[in-house]
């Protein structure tokens, strides 16, 4: 008797997560270092999973291409002392400011 397995079929897109902290570190002390302010200074507000509507994040704009294929993700949200708010998009270990 010849029996046969059927493989498992898996999903090509790594699953929605959010960024390590080692991300979420360098997101804070870029955003401290562009304002002059110090890393204790910013507030991680919200770190939201997302899925963008393609490769750029949803941040390209004309004449950037970007993969067509939807994208899971994380915004992340920081505050400084005079109450702005920040934004950054990623996905991975990569990301982009608002």
């Amino acid at each position: 008797m010849i029996q046969t397995t059927v493989p498992t079929l898996q999903s090509a897109q790594p699953p929605v997560a959010t960024p390590a902290a080692a991300i979420v570190d360098r997101m804070r002390f870029e955003l401290a270092s562009r304002l002059k302010l110090s890393s204790s200074d910013l507030v991680l507000v919200s770190l939201t999973t997302m899925t963008w509507p393609d490769g750029c994040l949803g941040l390209g704009g004309p004449g950037v291409v970007c993969t067509q294929a939807l994208v899971p993700g994380w915004l992340a949200v920081f505050r400084v002392p005079d109450g702005r708010e920040f934004r950054f998009r990623g996905a991975g270990d990569r990301y982009a400011a608002e």
